[in-house]
């Protein structure tokens, strides 16, 4: 499954190259014995904070490059594949330029927000694959605002067949009335629609005289349909609102990150 994922994109090209990036970078770092032992300050450290930053600026332009619908650069799948693994390969690649020193200052906040960021959107990366199929909208199903134009109308109907049908039809119809389900993130803490009861309904429906019967079952049957549709309309805004949330979080994570990438730079080459 993860092979044919973006993970998984031409048989692991990216992993593998990454890898291999990687691995050089070790060597490389193995290899130097800088005079006054290995810092950001070497010619060694410059060459791999230089590539760390040139990444980080590709990785934050690649919220860009994904809506870029009409680019001939690559398939979206693929810069994606590229994205994820050169972000892991990041949080390798950066303490070898600065020889694992940290403290408490900007360098060491600007890696923490490079890894945050870079699981985050890994994260992100997944709950798209994982949720986006859960929309039937955007695979040629029913719309949002079809689904809602739908619900009012069948409330409508119901409102104004429910009292002709007694009590206990007028109380059910009550009970499962839907939400206000809107694309927004109120909707992570709304409650499910209500499912109706068919044993109330049933017995509703048995109380009644032979003649009026046909008018039950038809506000059975909507009851029943307005469910359906305020289901599908509640799992449907459930999913975007916890896209949104997410992305909410991760685009202001990878702004501050260039924020401190950039006072990073300031400070080694002004303040040092």
């Amino acid at each position: 499954m993860i092979q044919s994922g973006f993970l998984g994109h031409r048989n692991f090209l990216w992993l593998k190259v990454n890898a291999a990036l990687v691995l050089a970078m070790l060597a490389g770092y193995v290899v130097d014995q800088p005079i006054g032992g290995r810092n950001g300050g070497t010619w060694l450290g410059y060459a791999y904070g230089i590539f760390a930053a040139l990444a980080i600026v590709y990785l934050t332009w690649f919220a860009i490059r994904k809506r870029s619908y009409y680019s001939t650069a690559g398939t979206v799948k693929g810069w994606l594949s590229l994205h994820s693994w050169l972000g892991i390969a990041l949080i390798i690649v950066v303490p070898l330029h600065c020889g694992f020193s940290f403290g408490l200052n900007v360098h060491t906040l600007a890696f923490a927000l490079m890894v945050i960021v870079t699981l985050s959107g890994i994260w992100g990366a997944f709950a798209y694959v994982a949720l986006a199929p859960r929309i039937e909208s955007h695979r040629g199903g029913v719309k949002a605002n079809e689904l809602r134009e739908k619900i009012e109308r069948l409330s409508r109907e119901i409102g104004e067949l429910a009292p002709t049908c007694g009590e206990e039809f007028e109380r059910a119809q009550k009970s499962t009335k839907p939400g206000d389900y809107r694309n927004g993130v109120k909707i992570l803490f709304q409650s499910r629609p209500q499912e109706p009861d068919r044993a109330l309904l049933g017995r509703a429906l048995s109380s009644l005289p032979e003649a009026e019967r046909p008018r039950g079952e038809a506000l059975i049957a909507r009851i029943g349909e307005r469910y359906s549709a305020a289901s599908q309309l509640y799992d449907e805004s459930r999913v975007l609102a916890m896209l949104r949330v997410w992305i909410f979080i991760h685009a202001p994570l990878a702004a501050a990150l260039l924020a401190a990438l950039a006072a990073h730079i300031i400070a080694v080459f002004y303040f040092r």
